[in-house]
């Protein structure tokens, strides 16, 4: 109904002004890529900029997955959408070989685009493998086996809460690792 042509118009608006904004400030594309369910291989594009973080699309990439070739094609088509002069540069969160040689030759076709990994899957790599020492994973063990333990019986878990003040051991995060 009107209610929600009056959204998509003011949606479509804010987009517009963001999009506009891409040339004075530039702009970085984001590739957030996942694993749906069935087990296709799926890219997000997002373009963010100062004014904001617009959606591009999202891509299977199942069919090209680990194809130089196809990932270069599919980017070239990304960077006319946007404009490539308005790109400084791409984010992805894939530390893959072929990936980093696709970055590789994205920035020796584009001179002006700088191809980099995003900040927060590093970290979440030097986490992973920090948990793999020994020492640690005994300790991240038996910290997962104690709050196993509070949360199975609601009698300890209420005592727990009683003496800290109503705080968890374990709170629900805004992000998936």
């Amino acid at each position: 109904g009107w209610i929600l042509r009056e959204l998509v118009e003011e949606m479509e608006l804010y987009v517009r002004e963001i999009k506009s904004s891409w040339s004075s400030t530039g702009c970085s594309i984001l590739l957030d890529g996942w694993e749906d369910l069935t087990g296709r291989r799926l890219v997000n594009v997002l373009v963010a900029c100062p004014k904001g973080t617009v959606y591009l699309r999202s891509a299977d990439i199942s069919g090209f997955d680990q194809e130089i070739g196809c990932m270069l094609g599919f980017l070239d088509d990304v960077l006319k959408e946007v404009d490539v002069q308005n790109v400084v540069q791409i984010i992805t969160c894939s530390t893959s070989s072929w990936m980093k040689t696709v970055g590789q030759q994205v920035m020796e076709k584009y001179k002006t685009v700088f191809w980099t990994v995003c900040a927060l899957h590093c970290l979440e790599l030097t986490l992973k493998k920090m948990g793999a020492i020994d020492a640690v994973k005994a300790t991240l063990d038996k910290a997962k086996s104690i709050t196993r333990f509070v949360h199975r019986d609601a009698t300890i878990l209420k005592v727990l809460r009683d003496h800290t003040s109503a705080k968890y051991l374990v709170r629900p995060s805004k992000f998936k690792l």
